[in-house]
C-alpha cells in the first residue's frame, strides 16, 4: 500500500477508525414518540379519517456522550405478549403512522422526527397513543465516557468539529490529541530521568519528543527501517507549522484546508497504531480498518 492510498482511505473512513481508537460503537435505544398533530399544518376534522402531520424530538443526551450518526429503526404499535411492532391498529390502516428523520443536532444530542398519522379523533386521543420507536446512534455511550483518555476525547471532539464545518478547530483538536498521546506514552521514560533532566525534557518540541517515543517503542534509531516514519515525520513538520499559526492567532480560518484536517487525523491514527509489528502501511491500515 502506498502512503497516499493510506491517507486517502483513512480520510474516507474516519468513523470506522474511531471505532478502533476511541470506543465508538452502535448503541440501540427506544423512544415513545408523541403523535399529537400539528393542527397548524393539518386542520382538525373530528371523526373524519385523514392524515395528520406531527413533529416530535428524540432526546438521547442522557444515554450518549458523543453522537455522530442517527439511524431510524423499526417503529409501530406494541401488542401485549407479542414481539412484533405493528404499523397500524387494523388491516384497514387505521392509526397508521409514518416517520422520517428531520434535523439532527449532534451537540444537543437530539433528533427531530416528523411524520403523519392516519385516523380520526379517536385514533389521536384514544387508545394506541403510546407507540414505540427503535433507533440506533453511532457514537460513545454515557457509560463508556469514563473510559475515554484525553487523546480519545480530543479525537472525538475534533471529528465532531469537522462534521460541523469548523476545520480550524478540528485540525487544532487532532494535533493536540497527538501531543497528548505522545506525552502520556513517555511518562515512564520521563520518570526514569534524573530530576535535573526532567524539566529540560518537558521543554523539548513535539517533534523531538516524537522521535524519542518512536525510539523507545520500536527499539531503533535507524528510522530508515520504519517505512511509515518518513511520511509521518514529513507531514507532521508541515502540520506543526500550521498548528503554531493557530496557537499564535496568525492567519485566518481559510489557512486550514480539508486536506490538512485529513492529514492530522491520519497522523493521529498512525501514532496510535505504531508498534514493532506495524511499521509498514498495510499492517497499520489493517489494524485500524480491517
Amino acid at each position: 500500500m502506498k502512503p497516499e492510498v493510506f491517507f486517502e482511505k483513512v480520510s474516507e473512513r474516519k468513523l470506522d477508525a474511531l471505532r478502533r481508537i476511541a470506543i465508538v460503537s452502535d448503541v440501540e435505544l427506544k423512544h415513545r414518540p408523541s403523535l399529537s398533530p400539528e393542527y397548524e399544518f393539518s386542520k382538525y376534522e373530528g371523526m373524519t379519517e385523514k392524515d395528520y402531520f406531527f413533529f416530535d424530538e428524540v432526546d438521547f443526551s442522557e444515554d450518549i456522550t458523543y453522537c455522530f450518526r442517527f439511524e431510524l429503526g423499526e417503529y409501530g404499535y406494541r401488542v401485549e405478549n407479542e414481539d412484533d411492532l405493528y404499523p397500524a391498529k387494523d388491516d384497514m390502516g387505521t392509526g397508521e403512522f409514518k416517520l422520517q428523520v428531520g434535523a439532527f443536532d449532534r451537540r444537543r444530542r437530539t433528533c427531530e422526527i416528523r411524520g403523519s398519522l392516519h385516523g380520526s379523533t379517536f385514533d389521536i386521543n384514544g387508545e394506541f397513543v403510546d407507540p414505540e420507536l427503535n433507533y440506533k446512534i453511532t457514537g460513545v455511550s454515557a457509560e463508556q465516557k469514563i473510559k475515554l483518555s484525553l487523546f480519545q476525547e480530543l479525537l472525538l471532539e475534533g471529528y465532531l468539529l469537522e462534521l460541523e464545518g469548523n476545520q480550524r478547530m478540528s485540525f487544532f483538536s487532532y494535533f493536540t490529541a497527538m501531543e497528548s498521546f505522545v506525552t502520556v506514552q513517555l511518562e515512564g521514560f520521563v520518570q526514569s530521568l534524573t530530576s535535573e533532566l526532567q524539566e529540560p525534557f518537558e521543554r523539548l518540541p513535539f517533534d523531538a519528543k516524537l522521535r524519542i517515543y518512536a525510539k523507545e517503542l520500536l527499539s531503533t534509531t535507524d528510522f530508515s527501517k520504519v517505512p511509515v516514519w518518513s511520511e509521518l515525520s514529513g507531514k507532521l513538520k508541515r502540520l506543526k507549522s500550521l498548528r503554531n499559526d493557530i496557537a499564535h492567532a496568525k492567519g485566518t480560518t481559510s489557512n486550514i484546508a480539508a486536506q490538512d484536517v485529513d492529514d492530522a487525523f491520519a497522523c493521529a491514527c498512525i501514532l496510535f497504531s505504531l508498534a514493532p509489528e506495524r511499521t509498514n502501511w498495510k499492517p497499520v491500515y489493517s489494524y485500524l480498518l480491517a
